[in-house]
């Protein structure tokens, strides 16, 4: 792949041009690379944010691997190839392998689980056996790298650096060492990373920001109070009555388990407690399994 000259795919080349994250489409103006890069930035913190605020502390550095993933997520459209094919100068309907860039990116500062969601971010969290064994190829790949990239990207990449300091934009390298992160946690970081994405990517395209629903908490507690209170007066219905106000009662804590008899009203009385710690805590889910 050959590194487009001045006239050709290099931005800086056309007068009161910017480098662009999406071509226009659908009626809609070009998006600005800055524009997109921040605005996944911001959400994908927000969400982050939102969802560690009740996690083990050492799960709080997810935050600053998440925003490095946003930074680099696009990385790869800042080339002369691709912003030609994002100008209009070149038609094609895809983008070559932007993510390469940014994995690569990722890695050599020290973000290594911002480097998988970066690669992973269009097709997925991909398998960590079958992305090791990349190195056993013939010719030898590398994990959480486009094959067909190796090289490409190594040469790019200076000009990538330079386009962010160009555009203000700026990812210092890690100052710090995660523990190893589980694969919930790593499809959390990943969720916030594509829903930023997508999120801002449809408001670009005239959809409407995001609202939340209204959790109507205390109302939905005043509702399964009300039908408990209608249970029949038997001595099952007195089993679960009182298991029911025993979890109604009980103090607020981390991980709890119910143990109880079947038949014994376990899921009413797990939905009062969890209902009561969603008021507690400020949730806006509970998800039942």
């Amino acid at each position: 792949m050959k590194t487009r000259g001045a006239t050709l795919g290099n931005p800086d080349s056309r007068s009161g041009s910017k480098y662009l994250a999406h071509s226009a489409r659908n009626d809609c103006e070009p998006q600005e690379f800055s524009l997109h890069t921040s605005a996944v930035r911001d959400l994908a913190v927000q969400y982050a944010k939102e969802g560690l605020k009740h996690a083990a502390c050492e799960l709080q550095h997810l935050v600053e691997e998440i925003k490095a993933a946003t930074l680099l997520h696009d990385a790869g459209k800042l080339t002369d190839d691709n912003q030609a094919i994002l100008h209009g100068e070149v038609k094609s309907n895809h983008l070559i392998k932007h993510e390469d860039a940014g994995s690569l990116w990722a890695q050599t500062i020290g973000y290594k689980y911002a480097q998988q969601w970066v690669y992973s971010h269009h097709m997925g969290l991909q398998s960590r056996t079958t992305e090791v064994s990349k190195l056993l190829d013939d010719p030898a790949g590398v994990p959480y790298r486009f094959t067909a990239m190796l090289g490409v990207s190594e040469q790019n990449l200076p000009t990538i650096q330079q386009r962010f300091l160009e555009i203000g934009l700026n990812i210092p390298p890690a100052t710090y060492s995660l523990s190893p992160v589980s694969g919930f946690a790593q499809r959390f970081a990943l969720s916030c990373l594509v829903d930023a994405d997508h999120t801002d990517t449809a408001i670009w395209q005239g959809a409407p920001p995001k609202t939340h629903t209204p959790t109507r908490w205390e109302e939905r507690l005043h509702k399964l109070e009300e039908y408990v209170a209608t249970l029949p007066v038997t001595e099952q219905g007195s089993i679960r009555q009182a298991l029911f106000h025993a979890c109604k009662s009980a103090a607020i804590q981390g991980r709890v388990n119910l143990d109880a008899v079947v038949g014994s009203g376990k899921t009413l009385a797990s939905m009062v407690y969890a209902l009561r710690t969603a008021i507690d805590a400020g949730l806006r889910h509970i998800f039942v399994v």
